[in-house]
């Protein structure tokens, strides 16, 4: 610690020179009485006297007036100071002592007291720098707007440009404290801050995105989650910044070092018969860990074997393939807030931002190998690229899934903005009716493109790749299924002259990239939140020289957002077109982007021919995958049944039952308890939970519904199924709008036929297999409507049985 001012404060008014060293000395003997306490052996039982908490409260305040008297000199010092002597040392020193601490202890709640105080005096101090300096960080905090009764009345700033720099970084630091006091109250029994630190630290970044602390922070947080693949990203986007944080390296080490145990231990282990839900979890861990391990191979000063590497990279690629076909068990309930679902002690599914990190890790991988000039970097592009196209496919098995399911039309968007009514179609003419049908499936796509959370990792890789056309080129044989599957995305996005006639309510901003989205370069971009998340990423450093992050930025809608991402897109697909080596061409007589395979003498009308038979194929395929995906499911259930408690007196009961919506509704209490018996699988199929959400707002009992079924499937009862429709068999709109209970009784058929079938096909007989249980009562069907009559019939063809709830209920109570 220096004694006294520097020299060049001689031209400066003596008395605030005078005053500054007399402040220093205060400071300096503050400092001296304090390290006295923390050296004594007990100075746990000492931190929390009153005396001492005054002299920490002392300190704090003569560093205040030190940073604001002088900051160009003292500030970043006194901060220091302040940080480290009235906060972190104490907290260092009481976690060091955990053993000695009891829950609830007076020395524990002095702890938790300490922590919350720390929080509000760097809000406070935030703000008044903030106000002092009248710096303008609204686009970086989002409670700039807060005043603070103390500060007064705002002045003319006549602060120097040095000054102004020390205000712009502390406020960067304040942030910084902030998170790193939340997670400390993280870690605490009872207390969950970690969103709160997380906050904090996005911000900081927002303020000094140049600075790469808050990245090793946030890893720190991140902890073991997702088997450090979360914490990897953090260290290494820390690493990666213009300012990297030295403590960053030996984290991201320890990481890999772990990555390696864990791998070895993974591949001793044997192998045998798991659930079906083991068996997914294990294939997550195995992915997460493996590509962990991969990446630490995948380094500079690596020594790895090639054989070993290539070997790595297939087994990644192999199950990164495998694990993108899990998805949520309930898609069509609003679990939006959850980004994890666990299952067992391990992960049932890879959440979309995950799989954003993963792919910016490759990124990063790639950049520093390059810079590096090692020989490990030819195979992690290849590496990249393949993990990139798997996840292409994966996008437009999803889009695809979506898009034919179109018997459940999503409601269009009117020009105001506002709304699976459909009632104000035109019956008219033949011609209206087909502008207002093709109209509406526009829209539809926008929905679905909406809703998919892997577009964001696709867009910013895409910008990546138009920075490297060197690389497009030399790759563009050894990756061919990449361009074939990428030439599907492209044309299931929809065009901007689609996009312009649709009539949507979109901002000037976005209507104005419309009109250059279908030119190779896009004459002008809008930022979108994976560009603000990768500000100062070095390998994107090239293709954000069009943004200006510094700016205000128009405020987007998520539609909006999807417009901008389908252009950025559209555009990379025209610019691919360009580029020499007849990667992708685009066809304008059909309007679509065609992958060139081989021949050349076959016209463009040909090969677009070709390209549209072989986007068929890959559809199919894709269905395929999607269908044995789809059938593990059914395996688990299938053992489930194995499971069920049936006495004889009861086998004559269905082991299946399928609740409709009413009966989700008026009789809730009976569903729990025939769900928990453990003498029925019951299955609710997704036309049920659309029905559900529709009578939500006006229906108690649907919504009493929902949160049930959310409850059960986030905790994974093994005796409650979410069933998406697998079928197409029932397309009768007119009968949605005459009679919708027999509309949706025909609809659950469609769910129950693949029970019935997969038992048929095993030779036996699949009447008594499956029961739909209704709320609607069935003493005289003579009373039904006639589809309803119909629909009755229909279900007692395809061997299911349909009894009232209450009844199904009442004969269960007297069997058993």
């Amino acid at each position: 610690m220096s004694q006294g001012p520097p020299t060049g404060e001689s031209s400066e008014p003596e008395a605030k020179v005078l005053h500054t060293k007399r402040l220093y000395r205060a400071v300096v003997e503050a400092v001296h009485r304090l390290d006295l306490i923390l050296c004594n052996k007990t100075a746990y039982q000492e931190v929390f006297k009153p005396e001492n908490i005054s002299l920490r409260n002392k300190l704090r305040e003569l560093c205040v007036k030190l940073m604001f008297l002088h900051p160009v000199d003292y500030g970043r010092k006194a901060e220091e100071l302040l940080w480290r002597k009235v906060y972190y040392e104490v907290i260092q020193l009481i976690k060091t002592n955990k053993k000695h601490i009891h829950s609830r202890s007076t020395l524990e709640c002095a702890y938790r007291t300490h922590l919350v105080a720390g929080i509000g005096f760097y809000q406070h101090l935030l703000l008044y720098i903030q106000s002092h300096y009248q710096l303008e960080l609204q686009c970086c905090i989002d409670w700039t707007h807060v005043t603070d009764p103390l500060i007064g009345c705002k002045k003319p700033v006549s602060a120097s440009g040095k000054e102004m720099d020390w205000a712009q970084m502390a406020c960067h630091r304040c942030l910084v404290y902030l998170g790193d006091l939340s997670r400390y109250q993280n870690e605490l029994a009872g207390v969950d801050t970690e969103l709160l630190a997380e906050r904090f630290y996005y911000q900081a970044l927002s303020v000094a995105p140049q600075i790469g602390m808050p990245f090793n922070q946030l890893g720190t947080l991140a902890g073991s989650k997702y088997y450090n693949v979360e914490a990897m990203y953090c260290y290494l986007r820390c690493i990666q910044s213009e300012v990297s944080f030295e403590g960053a390296y030996g984290n991201l080490k320890r990481l890999y070092d772990k990555a390696a145990k864990m791998y070895h231990q993974l591949k001793k282990c044997e192998t045998r018969k798991l659930s079906p839900g083991k068996k997914r979890c294990k294939d997550i861990k195995r992915l997460l860990v493996n590509f962990m391990y991969l990446q630490s191979l995948l380094q500079p000063k690596s020594s790895s074997v090639d054989s070993e590497l290539t070997s790595l990279c297939q087994s990644v690629l192999e199950d990164f393939n495998l694990c993108l076909f899990y998805l949520p068990s309930s898609p069509n309930l609003s679990l939006a807030s959850e980004d994890e679902e666990e299952y067992e002690s391990g992960y049932a599914f890879l959440p979309d931002l995950l799989i954003f990190q993963m792919v910016i890790i490759c990124l990063m991988c790639v950049h520093s190998l390059e810079r590096a000039g090692s020989k490990q970097y030819s195979a992690a592009i290849a590496f990249t690229l393949a993990l990139f196209s798997h996840l292409v496919n994966h996008v437009n098995i999803r889009l695809q899934a979506e898009l034919e399911e179109g018997e459940n039309p999503v409601p269009a968007f009117q020009s105001d903005g506002t709304a699976s009514e459909e009632g104000s179609e035109s019956e008219g003419s033949e011609s209206s009716g087909r502008s207002c049908r093709n109209e509406r499936s526009i829209q539809e796509k926008l929905q679905v493109l909406m809703a998919e959370g892997l577009l964001p990792a696709v867009k910013v890789f895409l910008d990546w790749l138009r920075t490297n056309p060197d690389l497009i080129i030399v790759c563009a044989q050894s990756s061919q299924s990449l361009w074939n599957r990428l030439s599907v995305l492209l044309n299931l996005l929809p065009a901007a002259g689609e996009l312009q006639e649709s009539g949507l309510a979109l901002c000037p901003e976005v209507q104005d990239l419309l009109e250059g989205c279908e030119l190779p370069d896009l004459p002008s971009s809008l930022l979108l939140p994976e560009d603000m998340a990768l500000r100062n990423l070095p390998p994107l450093r090239a293709a954000h020289r069009r943004f200006n992050f510094d700016t205000d930025r128009p405020l987007l809608s998520t539609l909006e957002e999807s417009v901008v991402r389908i252009c950025c897109i559209r555009s990379f697909g025209h610019f691919i077109a360009r580029l020499q080596g007849s990667i992708l061409q685009f066809n304008p007589e059909v309007g679509i982007f065609v992958s060139i395979a081989q021949s050349e003498q076959e016209s463009l009308l040909q090969q677009a021919q070709a390209q549209f038979r072989m986007a068929q194929e890959e559809a199919r395929r894709n269905r395929l995958m999607r269908d044995m995906a789809q059938l593990r499911l059914q395996l688990e259930v299938s053992q489930l049944e194995g499971s069920l408690q049936q006495p004889k007196a009861q086998s004559a009961m269905s082991p299946y039952l399928v609740p409709d919506t009413q009966a989700l509704c008026h009789h809730l209490p009976v569903i729990r308890q025939l769900a928990t018996s453990g003498r029925f699988i019951v299955i609710i199929p997704r036309t049920v939970i659309d029905g559900l959400d529709l009578l939500k707002k006006e229906h108690p009992g649907a919504r009493d519904g929902i949160r049930y079924l959310e409850a059960e499937f986030k905790k994974g009862n093994r005796y409650i199924r979410c069933q998406k429709e697998v079928g197409k068999s029932f397309e009768r709109h007119k009968l949605k709008r005459q009679d919708a209970d027999a509309w949706t009784l025909y609809k659950i058929l469609d769910s129950c036929k693949q029970l019935t079938l997969a038992q048929g096909a095993g030779e036996e007989d699949p009447s008594g297999m499956v029961t739909i249980i209704t709320g609607l009562p069935l003493d005289n069907p003579s009373v039904l409507s006639g589809p309803m009559q119909a629909a009755l019939q229909a279900a007692a063809h395809a061997s299911v049985d349909i009894k009232n709830v209450l009844d199904f209920y009442k004969q269960w109570k007297e069997i058993g």
